[in-house]
């Protein structure tokens, strides 16, 4: 029988390790757009009431019709992206503008780190240089560090362009090879032209899918879709939308690769292409590329929850609609237990003022959380703990902060209210004393009683 983790927590401080952690899952990934967010507000999806930009969405056939849960908010994906333009705050994850999962085990869910993304715009750095451009897919590798899966300058040599580019979507292959769309219109010298075959100069759409074979850079990018195929598909849905944009990708599941009349000389797996799911600017829905494969009709539209059509956020109205902007797709549900995320009234605190930190989970009524805090993060990935929840502790172990807020009376003052019906729980007002002048406090919350971790939390104190 495990302990609970604040008995665990404890033991740790003493010098003791705990098991390796038990990860959840989930099937369909979405971040949204920041064009309209307003039907957001109108929907306490479990993990966060507000849903917001920098957000990754789950849906899962267990979360039932209608169903969605935030699997990592603002917070917890800004804390663990770290700081980077040098200015003392880890807040320079951008909007997350193409989305991508690795594979994962059933019964257990993607960590942050399995995850890659495309943002929407530049992360400068303290000294003024670019370190990401919307034209990178980059990758979290721990805390406050992240590699680059793909360049920008390795899809410029594969496109045969100098311009700058923007990944609006993106999708991994399991030959290796993966499928882009771009921001905007845009040409290239090294694209083999979908009538001919030759590789040479086109033009191309925010709406056309790119092949892109590995090695990157080496080989002549091909085209999988171009705009004109796709745009009466969206068109049977939405009579008259003109599409411009794809803003997420994905290989269909359970379906056969199909003949690409974009690759004549057949350069691409004998001249094949894969089924694809994809997402279009200015709406939520997912629309597929085969009727065969579709399991609501004619208009191609992908139902993700529970098999219908009309998987809105909200009530499918203009007024109360989000936008989605990135797409990735999951082999397995989502087990029955959430990661539960955690938030607070403002991420920037004047000494002296006080602050409200919230827990946003899928527990029970009446479940109480406890609240442990930091001066510093950890290193790498954090420690694993026992439980379905986030799954590592990322504060720092031998911060005596930490331990003073296991034990009485600051355990107490960060104790949460009894969680409401939805699972949500708050702490009373904390004041903020003036000792505490212009630092970052690191924040986590988790269940006594399973064990079950929160996401992380960063508070800047001003």
């Amino acid at each position: 029988m495990a302990l609970p983790l604040k008995a665990t927590l404890l033991w740790i401080l003493l010098g003791m390790t705990p098991a390796a952690a038990q990860l959840g899952a989930g099937t369909l990934f979405q971040s949204l757009d920041n064009v309209q967010l307003a039907g957001a507000g109108l929907n306490t999806l479990p993990g966060d009431p507000n849903v917001t930009k920098t957000e990754i969405i789950a849906w899962s056939a267990n979360d039932g019709t209608q169903g969605a849960r935030v699997l990592y908010n603002f917070e917890a994906l800004t804390t663990l992206f770290g700081d980077e333009n040098g200015d003392g705050l880890p807040f320079d994850l951008d909007d997350i503008d193409a989305l991508e999962v690795s594979s994962y085990a059933q019964g257990s869910q993607p960590t942050i780190y399995d995850f890659r993304f495309s943002l929407e715009n530049p992360v400068v750095n303290g000294f003024g240089l670019q370190v990401v451009t919307p034209g990178d897919v980059i990758q979290i590798t721990g805390i406050g560090s992240w590699v680059k899966t793909v360049s920008e300058t390795a899809l410029q040599t594969a496109l045969g362009t100098s311009q700058p580019l923007n990944v609006d979507a993106y999708c991994e292959l399991a030959d290796g090879s993966i499928l882009i769309s771009l921001q905007g219109t845009g040409s290239g010298t090294n694209i083999v032209h979908p009538n001919f075959g030759s590789v040479g100069f086109y033009q191309w759409s925010g709406a056309d899918v790119f092949i892109i074979r590995a090695p990157f850079g080496l080989s002549p990018a091909i085209l999988a879709y171009r705009q004109s195929e796709l745009a009466p598909i969206v068109s049977n849905y939405y009579a008259g939308y003109n599409l411009t944009e794809i803003v997420g990708v994905e290989e269909q599941p359970f379906t056969a690769p199909v003949t690409n009349p974009n690759d004549p000389t057949g350069l691409y797996q004998g001249g094949t292409r894969p089924l694809i799911l994809w997402t279009v600017f200015g709406d939520e829905n997912v629309f597929a590329a085969s009727w065969s494969a579709n399991p609501v009709g004619p208009h191609n539209f992908f139902g993700i929850v529970s098999g219908t059509a009309g998987a809105g956020y909200a009530n499918g109205t203009s007024a109360n609609r989000v936008y989605a902007d990135a797409l990735a797709l999951g082999p397995h549900p989502l087990p029955s237990g959430s990661r539960m995320t955690l938030d607070s009234s403002s991420p920037f605190v004047s000494s002296g003022g006080a602050l409200t930190l919230s827990v946003r989970s899928r527990k029970p009524a009446g479940t109480l959380f406890q609240i442990v805090v930091a001066p510093r993060l950890a290193v790498a990935s954090g420690l694993p703990l026992p439980g379905l929840g986030f799954g590592s502790l990322v504060l720092r172990i031998t911060e005596p902060l930490l331990y003073l807020s296991l034990v009485p009376p600051l355990s107490t003052i960060l104790t949460t209210a009894p969680a409401d019906a939805v699972g949500s729980a708050s702490t009373i007002p904390l004041p903020v004393g003036p000792t505490f002048s212009t630092q970052n406090l690191y924040f986590q919350a988790f269940d006594p009683a399973t064990g079950d971790l929160s996401s992380p939390l960063t508070v800047r104190i001003n």
